[in-house]
């Protein structure tokens, strides 16, 4: 799996639906530029309830980032109808088996992933990579209807990363200069990054589950490889 060809992929489509996927993406950064900013301390230091308000809007935005990527994800393996993003943006609290696998998913997520952490670092981010595709899995089998746990879930990732953990740590690592140049933007730049980033990710889980597309569209669609 090469990491450009995954960048490539998500670029192009990226380029060619440019305002869909801004505004597919655009909740997640708003809750996200509210959590950052509502977690600005006063000059004074003074405790307020504004840490409490923070946590809010980052669950928020974690809500609302993991609904795009569904949207994404199907957009890099067929073809779609490239309307109604807003809509789009809250898909996860369309469909009560999507919000609640993601909740069960993420907790038992943090919770393997702090125990392994005491024993250290490394193993808990190693072990965090192994989760990462957990959700997709739920949601892909709960498409096909093939329901599995939430356990299970995990389970499957943990095979599936298997191989791939430092594939997809180095992936992460290569957006780094994307994120400095978020940082001297203060955070404009996000509006082109996050949906690259993200679409970036959403294909490489596409590709590792053998669910890829083409990028090649006509004015509403993506159309699929040719044979």
């Amino acid at each position: 799996m090469e990491r450009r060809v995954l960048k490539q992929e998500a670029k192009t489509l990226l380029n060619q639906h440019f305002s869909f996927f801004l505004l597919l993406f655009l909740p997640a950064l708003i809750f996200s530029w509210l959590s950052a900013g509502s977690n600005v301390q006063s000059p004074m230091y003074i405790w307020t309830n504004w840490d409490s308000i923070s946590s809010l809007f980052g669950i928020l935005s974690g809500f609302l980032l993991t609904g795009a990527m569904l949207t994404a994800m199907d957009s890099l393996r067929k073809p779609i109808e490239f309307t109604e993003s807003f809509k789009k943006a809250f898909r996860i609290f369309e469909n009560g088996q999507y919000f609640i696998g993601f909740i069960c998913i993420s907790l038992l997520q943090l919770m393997f992933t702090l125990l392994w952490m005491l024993l250290f670092i490394v193993p808990g981010l190693i072990k965090s990579i192994s989760y990462s595709q957990a959700f997709y899995i739920y949601r892909d089998h709960l498409d096909n209807n093939d329901p599995i746990g939430y356990l299970e879930a995990i389970t499957e990732s943990r095979k599936l990363m298997n191989g791939y953990k430092a594939d997809y740590f180095v992936l992460y690592l290569s957006f780094i200069l994307w994120g400095m140049l978020v940082l001297v933007t203060l955070g404009i730049a996000s509006i082109w990054v996050a949906p690259y980033i993200n679409l970036t990710l959403a294909n490489f889980y596409n590709h590792l589950s053998g669910q890829t597309g083409s990028t090649k569209t006509d004015e509403n669609t993506v159309l699929p490889h040719e044979a």
